[in-house]
């Protein structure tokens, strides 16, 4: 495509004339590639998001605001689908042609819908492992702060418990710091 596109930009300035039916293929094909491409991209965690507010936030906080980012992600590619469908029965009802090569401009239209359907789906799959591994990396929080309790406690069986205490350290979070027992040592 960015073939295509400098061939129109160098046949526009040498013949003063523009391929219609090129513009028109670029043009379509760039809009199908940029929601088709926004689908992964959504379940990388690549999307555009501001999360410095929602970082600085206590916990419940926190949740709420990602509840929110979540419902409002999701409503966006559900309108912009049911109005690309729409757009789709329109174009399909009125038998409207694309204006350089005759074909009916459905054709061009015809992915929108489904591509904005996928956005929603990867979506939601990222954003329920986020929410999944929020959960654990808290459960593993309070199991390595139990766990520390038990090792720093003022009775002799503290290293005797240290051996026992399963090891609460792998890669389970990049981002918190795990307690994780290591014989009768504990390390943060």
């Amino acid at each position: 495509m960015p073939l295509v596109g400098f061939i129109i930009v160098v046949v526009r300035y040498a013949t003063h004339y523009s391929f219609a039916a090129s513009e028109e293929l670029l043009a379509n094909s760039f809009l199908l590639l940029t929601v088709f491409g926004a689908a992964p991209a959504a379940r990388r965690e690549q999307h555009l998001a501001a999360t410095i507010v929602q970082d600085f936030l206590p916990r419940p906080a926190a949740q709420a605001v990602f509840l929110l980012s979540i419902i409002l992600s999701v409503l966006l590619p559900v309108a912009s689908a049911r109005f690309s469908w729409a757009t789709l029965m329109n174009q399909i009802g009125s038998g409207i042609r694309s204006y350089a090569l005759g074909v009916p401009a459905s054709w061009y239209q015809i992915g929108l819908p489904f591509g904005f359907a996928m956005i929603i789906i990867r979506y939601l799959q990222q954003a329920a492992e986020m929410w999944r591994a929020t959960r654990q990396r808290t459960a593993s929080i309070i199991q390595g702060l139990i766990s520390l309790s038990w090792v720093l406690a003022p009775d002799d069986s503290r290293l005797l418990f240290a051996e026992s205490v399963p090891r609460t350290c792998g890669l389970r979070a990049r981002t918190v710091r795990h307690v994780c027992h290591v014989g009768n040592r504990l390390w943060l």
